[in-house]
């Protein structure tokens, strides 16, 4: 490697090891380390496990209490609740995973639709599941109403009244 070359493979070597503990963070799987950033004494810190802010460990508080007496009711109730239930602790999940993204990033300039897209998913497919014929249909469109309160993530400032107004249209 000549003279010239070195500062920039030193900071190429710097970027691509800040890049590997970023994927690790993230829990990003089958990307390559390469072998240079791999070498490098800037990946030579240990992977600590993630610590969680105090609101994320507050949201797996509420989440463990209210959703599984949800879903058991919803598994009671049969073949038209159960699937409901299944796609809500998805929806809930992907909540959480975007949350924990969220937690250990910077506020980008701009939201980047890719991270909602298994929670957009979850909401859409949440609504096709309702069947105004069925005997649960009351409870099928409470829970389509309820849920559109898991899109308070695109909602400045604060997502109170957002949240507030959908909790309305699921009370019936």
């Amino acid at each position: 490697m000549s003279e010239a070359t070195k500062p920039l493979q030193s900071a190429l070597d710097a970027l691509s090891a800040r890049l590997a503990r970023v994927e690790a963070k993230l829990s990003v799987e089958g990307v390559p380390v390469p072998a240079v950033a791999a070498a490098s004494p800037a990946t030579a810190t240990s992977t600590a496990p993630v610590e969680l802010s105090p609101q994320l460990e507050a949201y797996d508080e509420y989440v463990a209490q209210y959703l599984p007496p949800f879903l058991s009711a919803c598994n009671k109730l049969g073949d038209d609740t159960s699937k409901l239930g299944e796609v809500t602790e998805k929806a809930f999940v992907a909540q959480r995973t975007y949350l924990l993204m969220a937690s250990q990033c910077k506020k980008p300039a701009a939201l980047n639709p890719e991270h909602l897209k298994d929670l957009q998913a979850c909401i859409k497919e949440i609504n096709t599941l309702r069947d105004n014929r069925s005997e649960f249909a009351n409870h099928q469109n409470m829970v389509n109403e309820g849920i559109q309160a898991l899109g308070w993530l695109c909602v400045e400032p604060a997502p109170k009244p957002f949240i507030e107004s959908y909790v309305g249209g699921s009370d019936f």
